[in-house]
Parts: C-alpha cells; structure tokens; sequence
C-alpha cells in the first residue's frame, strides 16, 4: 500500500470507505489496491477483468439528494458479492468492480447482472458499462484507462462496450471472443 511512512498522517489523508456505501473510495483503490491485484495477474498470468457502471435517469433528470444516496446504497448491494472482487465508489454516479482470475467471459456475465439489477432496483435507470481486462499483450498499468475509454464509448452509444467497442445484444448471448 503506498500509503505514508507517518500511519497517522495516513489515516487522516486516505478516506478508506464509502460514508454512503460503505464501498472502497477510489482515492483507496488507486493508493493501495489496484498495485496489488494488478502485480498478481501480471506474476502468475492470471485472468483480470476491470468494469466501470455509470448509471443516470432515462430523463437526464437528477434527482433530490436524499433520494440519490437511498439509490446509491441500495445499488453498491447489488454489487458482485465474491470475496475476491473489489467493489469500488468510483465516483457520484459510477462503480468500478476489479474481478480478479476472471476472463473476459466471466465479467461479461458480471456486467449484464449488474445492468439487470440496477435497473430491477429502479426502471428509470440507464446503465452504461465499460469493461478492459488483463492480457499478457497489453500493460496491465492501463487496465483502469482502458476501462474508463471503454465507458466513454458506452455513454456515448448505450450498453456495454469491451476494450472501446461495443457489443451488440446478439453478443452478448455468445461467448466472448478473447481480444
């Protein structure tokens, strides 16, 4: 964990959970998770699939404070429960998931549960999902930056987009091919 030598100054400089989810926080995850995960996959060539959920109301609408936090916690529950994935508060309306020894197969079944879920919680919702995974061809130091380019293209074309291209709903009934 890149954290400061002083663990007091640590303590008060890193916010480690979520208040309204109690999820990690990013600032966590990029100081002392991803390393760690990233360093794993990469030393023993083992599957790893990163996923970024944004989520927004079908009217662009937002919605009173209140009601967003409610909406919130009740999202990150329906969140991976495997005790090795690490479920991220990525930002107010996004998560990110790191689904460590999973292909890409795998976290395309991760990526349409969470889109049936979230929207099972709430009708209106419009999810959009990037996923990137972890290959021996690419650096795995980009994982996270492939994921947030894959979201950019979802939020732009709707559903879910792996490795910057979007996957149709005939796709998403196939296995993926491994890129």
């Amino acid at each position: 964990c890149a954290l400061p030598k002083d663990w007091k100054a640590a303590k008060r400089s890193v916010v480690v959970q979520d208040g309204a989810t109690g999820l990690w926080t990013r600032e966590y995850f990029n100081n002392c998770r991803i390393e760690g995960e990233l360093g794993r996959a990469k030393r023993h060539g083992r599957p790893l699939c990163f996923i970024l959920a944004h989520f927004g109301h079908q009217d662009g609408a937002n919605e009173p404070e209140t009601l967003h936090e409610t909406l919130i916690s009740a999202l990150a529950k329906a969140l991976p429960t495997r005790h090795s994935d690490i479920c991220v508060r990525w930002d107010d309306r996004t998560f990110a998931v790191l689904l460590p020894e999973t292909d890409l197969d795998g976290a395309m079944i991760v990526a349409e549960g969470l889109q049936y879920r979230f929207v099972n919680i709430d009708e209106k919702l419009v999810v959009e999902i990037g996923i990137s995974h972890f290959d021996l061809d690419n650096q795995v130091e980009a994982l996270p930056a492939f994921a947030e380019t894959s979201l950019a293209v979802a939020r732009d074309t709707g559903g879910i987009v792996v490795n910057g291209r979007p996957v149709s709903s005939e796709e998403l009934a196939q296995p993926v091919a491994q890129a």
